[in-house]
């Protein structure tokens, strides 16, 4: 499944910021950046921010991956359909 890759923010160093702090800050936002991306890996969404970098939303991936044959995409909503009935007899009883 491809995805459009994520912006990553342009680091200048500040005024008067020494060199090894512009290096801490610089390895502070890669960790950010990269446990963000094992975030959304693991729980299959997406995070979108705004321009100044806050949380506006978090979506879920589709499920059906495009890679899949059509009988894999096949097994797998009939596989969603039995959890749906399977829920809804659950809550009846």
């Amino acid at each position: 499944m491809t995805r459009p890759t994520k912006l990553v923010p342009l680091l200048q160093q500040h005024p008067r910021e020494t060199y090894k702090k512009f290096l801490k800050r610089v390895d502070r936002v890669t960790h950010e950046i990269m446990k963000e991306a094992e975030f959304e890996k693991k729980f299959k969404v997406e995070v979108c921010r705004n321009e100044q970098g806050q949380v506006v939303a978090v979506k879920h991936q589709e499920k059906i991956d495009p890679l899949l044959s059509d009988k894999e995409k096949k097994d797998l909503a009939e596989r969603e359909e039995r959890k749906k009935a399977a829920r809804r007899v659950s809550c009846l009883a």
